[in-house]
C-alpha cells in the first residue's frame, strides 16, 4: 500500500499523454480502454475490469459534484467517511496525503486496505475542493497488476471549474501572458519493458527573464529505475516578432540515486550539448482548462525538448503552462 501511495503522488505534476479525453460532471480524464463503463445520470461514471483466472478487478468510479463543506479537509473527511468508511471495514491505518494544488483546486488523496471474501483490498479516494464544490473519485482494487492503469488514470485528471465562474473568462480570450515568466511542461508514459509494465516521468520548467536571460531545469525519472536525472541549464535570450533565439552558455546532466523518487547521493555530472535554436512561440488558449499555454514550435525536434506534442494546430511545436512552474526540480523531493 505504502508503494502504491508513493506512485500516485505523482500524479499532481503530471499531465498525461495526449488520448482519448472524457469529462463527467466537472472532473475530465482518460479513461481505460476495453474495461466496462456504467453511468448512473447526475451520480456517477464507474469503469471496470475483472480477471476471473486471477479472482481480481479494478473499479474506478468518478462522482458528481456537490457543495463543499467549506475546505478541503472538511470536503475530504466528510467523502471518506460517506465513501469508505460506511461500506469498508478499514485494516489498517489510513495514509492521507498533504493538501496539493491542481490548477486552482485543492485536493487531497487517502489510501487504505480491507478485507472482503478473504482477499485484500485496497482503496484509494482522491478529492477536489473548490470553487465551492466538490468532487471525488474513487478505486477499488485487490491486484497490484492494476497500478499502472490507476496511475494512468490518476495523471490524467483534471477539474474543470463551475459553468458559472468559467463564464467570467473573456468570450475572445484575447488576454494572454506575457512570454517572460516561468513556464513548466509535463509528460508521463508508461511502457513495457521485460514484460513488465513502466511509468516514466519529465518535468521541465523554463524561467525567461526580463534581463534577456534563461534558466532551463528539468528532471526526468522511472519508477523503479537507478538515477534520477537532472538538466540545468542557463544562457541567454532574444524575443522579437514572434521569435525567441535560445543561445545556451551552459548545460549540464545530473544522474541522482532515486530513492523512491527522493534525491539520494549525486553520482555524475556530465557536460549536455549546447542547442541553439530559435522557436516560433505563439499563446494558445485552452477551453478546457480555461488557461493560456505558451506553445513553442520548431522545424526539429531538440535534446532539450524531447518530442513534439503532435497536438493540432501546432504538430510541431510543445506545450507549456503556469500549472505547477512553481516546483523546485532540484529539491530532494517535489511532491
Amino acid at each position: 500500500m505504502k508503494k502504491i501511495f508513493l506512485i500516485l503522488s505523482y500524479y499532481f505534476l503530471v499531465t498525461s499523454a495526449i488520448a482519448q479525453i472524457e469529462t463527467f460532471d466537472i472532473t475530465t480524464f482518460t479513461p481505460p480502454t476495453t474495461w466496462v463503463k456504467e453511468i448512473k445520470e447526475g451520480s456517477y461514471i464507474s469503469f471496470t475490469t475483472t480477471d476471473n483466472q486471477k479472482n481480481s478487478y479494478c473499479r474506478i468510479c468518478v462522482y458528481a459534484s456537490t457543495d463543499s463543506k467549506g475546505n478541503i479537509d472538511n470536503d475530504f473527511e466528510s467523502e471518506w467517511e460517506e465513501l469508505v468508511a460506511k461500506k469498508y471495514q478499514i485494516d489498517d491505518e489510513v495514509q492521507i496525503s498533504t493538501v496539493q494544488q491542481a490548477s486552482d483546486w485543492n485536493v487531497m488523496m487517502g489510501v487504505a486496505t480491507f478485507t472482503f471474501n478473504n482477499n485484500l483490498n485496497t482503496v484509494i479516494l482522491t478529492t477536489g475542493s473548490g470553487f465551492t464544490k466538490m468532487t471525488s473519485i474513487l478505486i477499488l482494487y485487490n491486484n497490484n497488476d492494476y497500478e499502472s492503469a490507476i496511475v494512468n488514470f490518476i495523471s490524467s485528471i483534471n477539474y474543470n471549474k463551475p459553468e458559472s465562474i468559467s463564464s467570467l473568462v473573456p468570450e475572445n480570450n484575447n488576454t494572454p501572458l506575457p512570454i517572460i515568466g516561468r513556464w513548466a511542461r509535463s509528460t508521463g508514459t508508461s511502457y513495457s519493458q521485460n514484460g513488465n509494465m513502466n511509468t516514466a516521468y519529465v518535468k521541465s520548467i523554463y524561467d525567461f527573464n526580463s534581463n534577456n536571460t534563461y534558466t532551463f531545469i528539468q528532471r526526468t525519472w522511472k519508477l523503479g529505475a537507478k538515477f534520477i536525472f537532472i538538466v540545468k541549464e542557463s544562457g541567454a535570450i532574444k524575443i522579437s516578432d514572434g521569435q525567441i533565439t535560445i543561445l545556451p552558455e551552459r548545460s549540464s546532466i545530473e544522474s541522482w540515486e532515486n530513492n523512491d523518487g527522493i534525491l539520494g547521493n549525486l553520482m555524475a555530472t556530465e557536460k549536455r550539448p549546447l542547442e541553439e535554436i530559435t522557436y516560433q512561440y505563439t499563446f494558445s488558449y485552452d477551453d478546457l482548462m480555461k488557461e493560456w499555454n505558451l506553445v513553442l514550435q520548431a522545424d526539429e525536434e531538440t535534446l532539450r525538448d524531447g518530442k513534439f506534442a503532435g497536438i493540432s494546430p501546432y504538430p510541431n511545436g510543445w506545450f507549456l503552462t503556469k500549472r505547477f512552474s512553481d516546483y523546485d526540480l532540484t529539491a530532494p523531493k517535489i511532491f
